[in-house]
């Protein structure tokens, strides 16, 4: 832009002066203004004290001097204003270059910040009336200084009462709160606590929470009056849980379905069952075992069932009815007062009426009118009469009125004879137990009435053998246990047991005389044959074995057994085998075990290398005192070791090496 300098001179006319004069210096300084004020003319140096100014462009003006100026327009553009700028009805003031800084009152704009200068003074702003103040952001962010929580305070009304203020703080603590001012102060309503399991963070309520629809936790959903649970609930608190229901009634469902109820009449507490038919059932853990303790029966009217006794502090009242019992051995028990079973009462399954004794108690006694004693059982099971136990005709029969063992084989039943004699019967069998002064024969057995067999004494001998011909018989004497044959001693003529009957196990603490072999049963080829200092072995009819005092003698080639290990720490049982593997997995330390002092041992070791190092146990001597290295991968080698001391010392020596 050029620039041209014109110097104006405003003519002032003269006091008095004639009309022409004041018209023409009027005149003439007007037309002065208009070519200031319509032209580009530049004035340098200017006074004005009033100004109206209605177009054009005032470059590097000072509008106010010292002294504050007003002005008034539409549109002003400049680089610096001093004093109060004022502007009726403007959308805007636009500054052509950068406006750093806007300072009004107390509030300083500066770039993207506004602050203020008042110490710890307060930033407000006001909507026109109930106009809203709108962010338009995705983030507003309130941060507070060091050491201090971060604060929304929301209040309401005008914030004329204490509970119309909230607050929603950021704490220090890493907490999120909304406190309210009703009771004068802050307080907490509901803290947040985070963590960083975000399943153990925690929200704390310092009241009651109202919902109106659902709140859901995992699978459990709170809706209403309901609280459901897809899976298992658990509750779980520090003190006592109570369940007050107005309705006096609280229900047990299944699927919907009512399955039974806890309820309150009056001051009745009443457990009720609610399907038909279906049982109430208590149950416990006795050592670990879950037991039904007690049933009652709905199908029955509620018929108890009681898997164990019944303790009863006072009486047992049965009005019209009666008590039963089933088959139980100890279905009434009659204790002292220290809590001691003294008698017992039961029927027993062939319909017998059984008084039984208990603990501690001498004896059982039976009274009759005049007679207190009339029948009396003791602890040892004697019975004693208290007056005179009839006999008639001099026999005491009982299950039977043979005076001896009848021919047939249906009669059962012990009699005592009159003549000393006692006859007892089975129907499966004979039996009796009798004593005798002399040697002889003490009891016979029949069958049908045919003498069978016997049992005797001869001097301290006792003797069981049969009375009919070659039947054998054992005869008990003195540390020995003998055969007998046809009722008389016998050697080398009795079996023990036959190829179809046979003893299950013998066991035999001391020595077993054999005079000629051992045999297998169902292979008698394959056996243990004896001579003088000499044992013979055979399998299959072939010897393969003898031992005799100077020589062990195989017939057949010795095999031992092959053991397969695996792993880098394998450990040799030496009594296990004779022969190991190990096809190696990486870096192997053996170890030898099991190794019986006082006989030579040794064994063969089939050691297959990956590339990786071998180490044997320190005990092991090796040729030229160093162990020889692992196989190669893929290579085999054998490696035999001997020991003669139990394991204190072995040697190695390496039998084939790369083996491939």
């Amino acid at each position: 832009m050029v620039t041209t300098t014109t110097v104006y001179s405003f003519q002032k006319p003269a006091v008095a002066g004639d009309e022409d004069a004041w018209g023409g210096y009027l005149n003439n300084n007007i037309d002065k203004y208009e070519s200031i004020l319509t032209g580009n003319t530049t004035i340098t140096n200017v006074v004005i004290t009033t100004a109206d100014i209605n177009g054009g462009t005032l470059d590097n003006v000072v509008i106010g001097g010292s002294t504050a100026a007003a002005i008034t327009g539409t549109t002003i553009t400049g680089t610096s204003l001093v004093g109060l700028l004022s502007t009726a009805a403007q959308t805007n003031i636009t500054s052509l270059g950068t406006l750093t800084t806007l300072t009004v009152d107390n509030i300083n704009v500066n770039g993207n910040i506004i602050s203020s200068t008042d110490t710890n003074g307060h930033v407000v702003i006001t909507p026109n009336g109930t106009g809203n103040l709108n962010v338009n952001t995705d983030v507003v962010a309130i941060t507070a200084t060091e050491d201090e929580s971060a604060a929304l305070v929301l209040s309401a009304d005008e914030a004329d009462d204490n509970a119309d203020t909230w607050r929603i703080a950021s704490n220090t603590g890493n907490t999120l709160s909304i406190e309210n001012q009703i009771s004068g102060s802050s307080v907490n309503h509901v803290t947040l606590t985070p963590n960083a399991t975000v399943a153990n963070s925690t929200a704390a309520f310092a009241g009651n929470i109202t919902v109106a629809n659902t709140i859901g936790v995992g699978n459990t959903v709170l809706t209403g009056a309901s609280l459901t649970e897809s899976g298992d609930f658990a509750i779980d608190v520090g003190g006592e849980i109570s369940l007050d229901a107005d309705g006096g009634v609280i229900r047990f469902k299944d699927g919907g379905s009512d399955i039974g109820l806890f309820s309150i009449g009056g001051t009745d507490f009443t457990i009720r069952s609610l399907v038909s038919d279906r049982d109430i059932i208590f149950k416990g853990n006795d050592g670990g075992s879950t037991v039904t303790a007690l049933t009652l029966n709905m199908s029955e009217a509620g018929a108890a069932t009681f898997n164990s006794g019944i303790t009863v502090g006072g009486d047992i009242d049965m009005g019209a009815n009666q008590i039963v019992f089933n088959n139980n051995s100890q279905a009434i028990q009659i204790k002292d007062a220290a809590g001691t079973a003294s008698y017992v009462l039961y029927q027993d399954n062939a319909d017998t009426l059984v008084i039984g004794n208990g603990t501690n108690v001498e004896k059982i006694r039976l009274d009759t009118s005049g007679n207190e004693n009339a029948l009396v059982v003791d602890t040892s099971g004697d019975v004693t009469a208290g007056n005179n136990l009839y006999i008639p005709n001099g026999y005491f029969f009982v299950g039977t009125t043979d005076t001896q063992p009848s021919s047939n084989n249906d009669a059962s039943g012990i009699t005592l004879r009159s003549d000393g004699k006692v006859a007892a019967s089975r129907s499966n069998g004979i039996s009796g137990d009798f004593n005798t002064g002399a040697d002889g024969e003490v009891v016979w057995f029949r069958k049908a009435g045919t003498e069978t067999g016997k049992i005797a004494i001869s001097g301290n001998d006792f003797q069981i053998f049969g009375s009919v011909s070659n039947v054998a018989g054992i005869n008990f004497a003195n540390s020995k246990i003998l055969p007998m044959k046809s009722g008389s001693l016998a050697n080398d003529a009795v079996d023990l047991g036959s190829g179809s009957y046979m003893y299950k196990d013998a066991y035999i603490n001391r020595d077993i005389f054999v005079g000629s072999e051992i045999l297998h049963i169902g292979d008698n080829d394959t056996k243990i044959g004896f001579d003088t200092n000499q044992i013979d072995i055979y399998a299959g009819g072939t010897q393969k074995v003898r031992f005799n005092t100077s020589d062990f003698i195989s017939y057949s080639a010795l095999k031992e057994d092959y053991d397969a290990l695996s792993g880098t720490t394998p450990t040799i049982d030496v009594d296990a085998g004779g022969g190991f593997s190990l096809t190696m997995s990486g870096n192997t330390t053996f170890t030898f075990s099991s190794c019986t002092s006082g006989v030579i041992t040794g064994f063969v070791l089939q050691l297959t290398g990956n590339g990786s190092t071998v180490t044997y146990p320190n005990t092991v001597r090796f040729a030229g005192g160093t162990a020889p290295d692992a196989p190669g991968n893929g290579e085999t080698d054998i490696l035999v070791f001997f020991t003669r001391d139990g394991g204190s010392n072995w040697y190695g020596i390496l039998s084939s090496d790369a083996a491939s």
